[in-house]
C-alpha cells in the first residue's frame, strides 16, 4: 500500500467501530490487508473498540502493531447526546485525519478494490451546486458515496440479515 504523506497525496481514513467482534475480525482484517490502494492515496485505519468483553481489543491492537498507519481507540466515554455506534463513530471521526472517510462494519469484508471504487464516486461540488448556505466543509467539497456490503456471519440470524441487506441494497442500486 502507498502511504507516504505528501501534499499531492489524498488521504483516506477507514473508520470501523467494533464491539465483541472477535469472531468476525479475521475476515475483516484479511480484507483490509489485501486492499489495493491506488497511487496517490494514503490510507489510515482507525478502529474503535466499544467496551468489548471478548478479545476484540487485543486482536485490533495486535493488527495495529504491524501497521503503522493504524490505531485502535478504546471507547470509554460517551459524547453528549450520542449512544452506541453513533458515539463510537463520532469519537473516531474526531481522531481521523483523512480528506475522506470510508466506513465499514467489523462483520464485513471489503473487496480489494474498495478504496478505488469508493473514491471514484466523489466529485467536488461548486458553491452553486451546494446551495447558498456556504456549508461546503473546510476542504471545499462535500459528498457521500455508498457501496454494497453484506455481513459475513454464519449464524441463522446473520444469514437472515445478509438476505435482508442484499434485497435492500440491490433495490437501492437498481433505483439509483
Amino acid at each position: 500500500m502507498e502511504n507516504e504523506p505528501s501534499s499531492s497525496i489524498t488521504s483516506v481514513s477507514i473508520i470501523i467501530a467494533a464491539r465483541n467482534e472477535e469472531a468476525n475480525l479475521p475476515s475483516l482484517l484479511a480484507s483490509l490487508q489485501g486492499l489495493e490502494v491506488p497511487k496517490g492515496i494514503a490510507v489510515e485505519f482507525i478502529f474503535g473498540n466499544d467496551q468489548s468483553t471478548d478479545a476484540t481489543g487485543a486482536i485490533l491492537q495486535a493488527w495495529c502493531l504491524t501497521h503503522p498507519n493504524a490505531q485502535t481507540i478504546h471507547i470509554e466515554r460517551q459524547e453528549a447526546g450520542l449512544v452506541g455506534k453513533a458515539n463510537v463513530l463520532a469519537q473516531l471521526c474526531d481522531r481521523a485525519s483523512g480528506h475522506y472517510f470510508l466506513f465499514t462494519d467489523a462483520d464485513c469484508a471489503v473487496p480489494s478494490t474498495w478504496v478505488a471504487a469508493m473514491m471514484a464516486g466523489f466529485k467536488p461540488l461548486s458553491l452553486h451546486q451546494a446551495g447558498t448556505t456556504g456549508q461546503l466543509g473546510h476542504r471545499g467539497a462535500i459528498g457521500v458515496v455508498t457501496g454494497f456490503s453484506l455481513p459475513a456471519g454464519t449464524s441463522f440470524l446473520s444469514q437472515m440479515q445478509r438476505a435482508d441487506w442484499f434485497v435492500a441494497q440491490a433495490t437501492i442500486f437498481a433505483l439509483a
